[in-house]
């Protein structure tokens, strides 16, 4: 009974643990009772009590539940002819109180053999659409019957024996070697078959397992052919814009700057002349903007020379263009990277930085690179105004984000006041 609870709590899928283990409870109980009023009570009430008890559990209950087990364990269809034999073998306790003399034969005996006969014409049908671990169970009847067979016989048939005693004490024992043998074997069964659910279960947790790193890799694999083929989509597409930038824009302002250069500077008035040389300075600055952001769109340095020399340029082009002084400080180990991952911290560090020139009203600025323990932290710091509060990130900072995102890295702005630190760490 505490072993089948057992399997049937861990593994409640299979009931027939559970009915099973109804029937063994109720065959200890029905002994257990029948044995203390047979041996430690000499009332009569109360030896009735213990035998009715018997017949009632270790008999009534032991029978049904074991014909339900062994139908549920075989999986069959609970018929009209399964209902009528559960409710005969319930009903064969009150068959034998009220009809004492026959109702052994009709109560117990014959309800009994009926749901063996039933469980064996099933197990037998198992046995021949392939489940050969039910043959154990089979064999279990046949112990059974032969045994009972023996019994009933030394009971009714009335064969010799020296001693009267040990000719009931041996009846005695081949009826309790009969009821014991089929019970035993069902928990033979039960067992192989929890082992075997044990045995596949874990087999299919194995190949889902296998599946899943196999789906995992083929997905890695086409994630980075994905990417591959937009870094190369990108490739030609920042190629044309900057192309476009440096030949149609650029030589746009280049001609209003020329046009500027022709108007007499001396036949203007005061204003005049401010307003011109205002708009001189602004047509330089957007002409060094559209050159400087022409080239740094896709730098063939970062093709053919990787993400450091193309910053070291970078940085010089800054110092040179812009008010705002910038440092860089590269990692000791300058291998180069993927192309991904070398294209992606290069658009950050642009991003930042033309935040920096357009926002911060900075003097000084750092790019600062650092790898250690498989990551590579960039910190991207100045010494401007910082970020308004209520200002909004706007299409350049989603843009940030996302690539960090991409990268599988983490990105913190630290805004101080006195400017902003911004630190990405991402694994290389």
């Amino acid at each position: 009974a505490i072993v089948h609870l057992s399997f049937f709590l861990v593994y409640k899928k299979q009931r027939a643990n559970f009915f099973f283990f109804i029937a063994a409870l109720g065959s200890c109980i029905g002994i257990f009772s029948y044995t203390y009023a047979s041996w430690n009570s000499i009332d009569l009430s109360t030896k009735v009590y213990g035998v009715f008890a018997y017949y009632l559990l270790g008999i009534t209950v032991f029978n049904t539940f074991l014909f339900i087990a062994v139908h549920s364990l075989l999986n069959a269809k609970r018929s009209f002819y399964f209902w009528f034999l559960v409710a005969l073998t319930t009903s064969g306790i009150f068959i034998l109180v009220n009809f004492y003399e026959w109702g052994y034969i009709f109560g117990i005996l014959l309800t009994f053999s009926l749901c063996t006969i039933e469980s064996l014409r099933l197990a037998i049908r198992a046995y021949h659409t392939g489940n050969r671990r039910v043959g154990i169970i089979i064999t279990g009847f046949a112990i059974y019957w032969l045994l009972f067979t023996i019994f009933l016989g030394m009971m009714y048939g009335g064969l010799p024996s020296p001693s009267i005693s040990e000719y009931y004490s041996l009846a005695d024992l081949l009826y309790r070697l009969s009821m014991i043998c089929l019970p035993v074997c069902i928990s033979i069964y039960l067992a192989r078959e929890y082992g075997f659910t044990s045995i596949n279960l874990e087999k299919q947790l194995v190949e889902v397992k296998q599946l899943s790193q196999e789906k995992e890799a083929t997905l890695l694999q086409q994630n980075a052919e994905l990417q591959a083929a937009l870094l190369q989509g990108q490739t030609p597409e920042r190629k044309r814009v900057a192309a476009d930038l440096h030949d149609n824009l650029g030589s746009t302002l280049s001609s209003i700057r020329w046009s500027m250069q022709a108007i007499d500077k001396k036949k203007l008035s005061t204003d005049e002349q401010n307003l011109y040389i205002n708009l001189q300075e602004m047509l330089d600055k957007a002409h060094n903007d559209i050159r400087l952001l022409s080239h740094n769109l896709l730098p063939e340095e970062l093709e053919k020379q990787g993400l450091w020399d193309t910053l070291k340029g970078f940085v010089r082009k800054l110092n040179k263009n812009t008010l705002t002084h910038f440092t860089l400080q590269l990692p000791d180990n300058q291998e180069r990277m993927s192309s991904k991952i070398e294209f992606e911290l290069y658009s950050i560090c642009l991003e930042l930085t033309n935040n920096i020139l357009k926002h911060a009203q900075a003097t000084e600025a750092s790019v600062k690179f650092k790898v250690e323990r498989g990551k590579l932290n960039l910190e991207i710091a100045d010494n401007g105004k910082g970020l308004d509060a209520t200002r909004q990130n706007g299409k350049g900072l989603a843009n940030v984000a996302a690539r960090v995102e991409a990268l599988g890295g983490k990105w913190e702005m630290i805004n101080g006041g006195q400017g902003i630190v911004n630190v990405i760490v991402v694994p290389v």
